[in-house]
């Protein structure tokens, strides 16, 4: 039975700490109906702001090449796995605006220049 838990939720964990969305969506196709029957699918769903968080961080604290601490625009997403999935402008921002919203991303709009400006700390 724990074999089997191990199963079911390691990829969910796998993927919070990669920051890997498509493995996240994987394992939530992969056992959605256990999931559900054991009423946590929502709770878990709630998880794909952690792995946004966790991806964006990757990304900005461990660039991939050596040099100076801040990325250039041209270097953010360079750790990025490839998704699949086409992701539009509009649906990137939201996702900021929600991470940003709930204090899991430091930062702020700057709309006029269409940037967002992301803090570190």
């Amino acid at each position: 039975m724990l074999f089997d838990h191990c199963v079911v939720y390691g990829n969910v964990v796998q993927a919070l700490r990669r920051g890997d969305l498509r493995l996240l969506r994987y394992a939530f196709q992969e056992h959605e109906d256990r999931f559900f029957r054991f009423a946590v699918y929502l709770v878990l769903e709630k998880l794909e702001l952690q792995v946004y968080q966790r991806l964006l961080k990757k990304d900005l604290y461990y660039p991939k090449a050596e040099g100076p601490k801040q990325s250039s625009p041209a270097e953010v997403g360079s750790n990025c796995q490839s998704i699949e999935m086409v992701i539009d402008v509009d649906e990137v921002e939201g996702i900021m605006a929600m991470l940003i919203h709930k204090s899991l991303v430091k930062g702020y709009f700057a709309h006029k220049s269409r940037v967002v400006v992301l803090s570190k700390h």
